[in-house]
């Protein structure tokens, strides 16, 4: 009889460590995120110029959630400009920036932390149609209350990016912002030294 009451409770103890580990292991970002992270940290500690260390973490995205087009955007005195994209044709920079611009301005109006736009057919910004954009994800890139810059993922599909897991994804942007403000950084010293 000791022996079944010996084992009725490791049977309970079993049951309840598997419920913590589970639960802890919620909390753990998956490992594939956690590259991805490292991918985008380690670009920090390279001797890059800023375009280079966005055109890398272009790269990294690109291949972690198979987007089709990725652009990095950088705030300055005129607003938002495109420091780097894998969108090779450069014609339709003006026209993206400008409309980039006025969504980050009604953004910031309504307080909204992202835009996303998704559809069957084409999007009607300038130039979805023409590159056949269905889903667009545009989200500004914000250190301590101060935007530095903004990120805008363009998919000719909407199943690869509605699978993004938006909580991990923020934490990606997150680092995203940290890397690039200790680019803007570096960049400042380097020319304030020079």
């Amino acid at each position: 009889m000791k022996a079944y009451i010996y084992i009725v409770i490791i049977l309970i103890l079993t049951i309840v460590y598997l419920y913590k580990y589970y639960q802890l292991k919620k909390l753990i970002l998956p490992t594939d995120c956690n590259i991805v992270l490292r991918d985008i940290i380690e670009l920090s500690f390279n001797k890059n110029t800023l375009e280079e260390t966005t055109s890398s973490i272009i790269e990294v995205l690109v291949k972690k959630y198979k987007m089709d087009y990725c652009t990095i955007l950088i705030k300055n005195r005129r607003g938002l400009t495109i420091l780097s994209t894998n969108n090779k044709d450069t014609k339709h920079v003006p026209g993206l920036e400008l409309y980039l611009n006025r969504v980050y301005e009604e953004l910031e109006l309504n307080k909204a932390e992202a835009r996303i736009l998704c559809s069957d057919n084409s999007l009607d910004y300038p130039t979805a149609a023409e590159r056949n954009i269905k889903y667009m994800y545009f989200i500004p890139l914000t250190d301590k209350q101060q935007t530095i810059g903004a990120v805008l993922v363009e998919n000719k599909s909407r199943e690869n990016m509605e699978a993004i897991e938006k909580d991990i994804f923020k934490v990606v942007l997150d680092t995203i912002t940290i890397v690039l403000q200790d680019q803007i950084n570096k960049d400042k010293l380097s020319a304030a030294v020079y």
